[in-house]
């Protein structure tokens, strides 16, 4: 396999990845967290490790995976191939980073709450951690959508096979 083909599998790879990872929190995690119920304390403590967790790792793997996609994407394009599929997968990785954004209140309630700072009731906690689950699943399509485009085109051209 060359370097070219190396750097489009892992950057596409990347992608799917975190894409399954951060779903995980939103399908698996906070649902499991929930369950610990009627205290909202063990769930908001549920919460934040996972969030501590996704945002040691998430930015940085955005970033890796958006260096290696444009590298490959160079390659490419030096080459006389069709590239932009790759840049589009690796921006679509990255913009998880400004979606966060949407994220912000929900993020510094649930941090304030983790920290001691606010008291938060049984029912409050519920409706933050259902919203946060959607927003982060929405989150989470940014880089499967990534992949697929990525992976869609590439194997279009015939450039890796299944």
């Amino acid at each position: 396999m060359s370097l070219q083909n190396t750097l489009t599998a892992t950057g596409l790879l990347g992608c799917a990845w975190w894409a399954g990872a951060m779903a995980s929190m939103s399908l698996y995690a906070i649902p499991a967290a929930l369950q610990t119920g009627p205290d909202p304390k063990f769930a908001i403590r549920a919460w934040h490790d996972v969030y501590t967790r996704g945002r040691a790792t998430g930015p940085g793997l955005a970033l890796a995976t958006l260096a290696t996609l444009a590298s490959a994407a160079y390659f490419r394009h030096r080459d006389g191939k069709t590239w932009k599929h790759l840049v589009v997968a690796g921006v679509l990785n990255m913009a998880i980073v400004p979606f966060t954004q949407f994220m912000v209140p929900t993020n510094n309630t649930l941090l304030a709450a983790a920290g001691g700072l606010k008291t938060l009731s049984w029912e409050q906690t519920e409706v933050l951690l259902g919203k946060w689950k959607v927003l982060n699943l929405c989150r989470s399509g940014l880089p499967f959508l990534g992949g697929l485009i990525g992976i869609w085109f590439t194997l279009e051209e015939g450039e890796l096979t299944i």
